[in-house]
């Protein structure tokens, strides 16, 4: 039962105050979400930066705890960003079970579980070939989904990533509910410049920017003062800011970055 946070923009931004110091930041739910939970099991945090490389680190100790953590926000203006802080609940506290998971151009944040992962996780790994379960390091069911998306995307477009995750939501939904589990799916998920994710019985915000935010903590534009052309999509487990408009992402919908810059939802099918 993890937090997340996911950033896309037109311009590179350093959104460092909404990870550290904003009124609901993400460092702040570390100790304590609006649950009233701790997140105190690891870190991660992976930015595409204006040239196309990704920046991207990990760490199994509570945010809040952590001077890498502080560094790594505040380093790297980026065009899109994904940060999680993890309260495990498949796979132990360690380096290979932090989010986000990376491979190939691409990344996944999950909030939520598979239930019953131990009885589903041989599906998973029959459903996703050898290949991609040969690239599992860790033990999360979070990494096996990720697996399952990457093993089963035809192409690199925004569209195929809406269809796999649509498919992958559907079967997930199915193999647990045959046992009589609960599925958790919330998930923000990369490749290449596109973000698409789900809200699936989780809590999620989203606000939309039309012109670079600035900060009532730190007084400073986050992102490019007076570009007219600037626009940004931020997407969280919870507001993470106290004055903007933040609305909640309908459940069991997909969602994405539309190309006009708004966040386009839609149902599975």
């Amino acid at each position: 039962m993890c937090r997340l946070y996911g950033f896309r923009a037109t311009h590179p931004t350093t959104p460092s105050c909404e990870l550290i110091d904003a009124q609901n930041s993400l460092l702040r739910q570390a100790a304590s979400d609006e649950r009233g939970w701790a997140n105190r099991h690891g870190w991660g945090i992976v930015e595409r930066t204006a040239r196309g490389a990704l920046d991207w680190d990990r760490e199994p100790k509570a945010a809040d705890q952590s001077e890498e953590y502080r560094r790594e926000v505040t380093d790297t203006p980026s065009v899109l960003t994904i940060a999680h802080i993890r309260r495990a609940t498949v796979g132990e506290p360690q380096l290979e079970n932090c989010h986000p998971f990376v491979a190939e151009d691409a990344a996944l944040a999950h909030n939520g579980t598979v239930g019953a992962f131990d009885q589903l996780q041989e599906r998973l790994v029959d459903a996703m070939g050898p290949e991609w379960a040969g690239r599992v390091q860790g033990s999360t069911d979070s990494e096996h989904v990720f697996a399952l998306l990457m093993a089963r995307l035809r192409d690199r477009s925004r569209k195929s990533m809406v269809e796999t995750l649509s498919t992958t939501i559907r079967d997930l939904d199915e193999w647990t509910g045959e046992i009589g589990a609960d599925l958790g799916l919330n998930l923000l998920w990369m490749v290449d410049d596109h973000l698409v994710g789900c809200r699936w019985h989780r809590s999620l915000h989203a606000s939309v920017r039309d012109h670079a935010y600035r900060c009532p903590v730190c007084g400073d534009f986050h992102g490019p003062e007076g570009v007219e052309s600037y626009r940004a999509v931020v997407v969280a487990s919870e507001p993470i800011t106290a004055n903007e408009d933040w609305s909640e992402v309908p459940d069991e919908t997909l969602w994405w970055v539309g190309d006009d810059w708004s966040l386009q939802t839609g149902r599975v099918f």
